[in-house]
């Protein structure tokens, strides 16, 4: 009985050591966004990141962040496209 009681604790230790999981990068957690807005039915063409305050860069730290800054621009690529969106160019006089 002791032994299944060891077995049970050492099972459940194991699984409250496991590792969290990686914290997003902040160009992830853009691109995220932006992946989001495309999902959304009344989008024509997909839209892909014009720029960001603070620019993307290695060392932004997001634990300082509480506001996602950043502006993006209509490409000429419909929602089917499957692609990446860095592949369509911006669209003349997009919104």
């Amino acid at each position: 009985m002791l032994s299944s009681w060891l077995l049970v604790l050492g099972v459940l230790g194991g699984t409250w050591a496991l590792p969290a999981p990686a914290p997003l990068a902040y160009t992830q957690v853009l691109a995220q966004a932006v992946e989001s807005y495309n999902l959304q039915p009344e989008v024509q063409n997909i839209y892909r990141l014009l720029s960001a305050d603070p620019e993307p860069a290695p060392d932004v730290d997001l634990s300082n962040l509480r506001v996602l800054n950043f502006s993006m621009m209509e490409t000429e690529c419909g929602p089917s496209a499957r692609g990446n969106p860095d592949d369509c160019a911006f669209k003349e006089n997009g919104v």
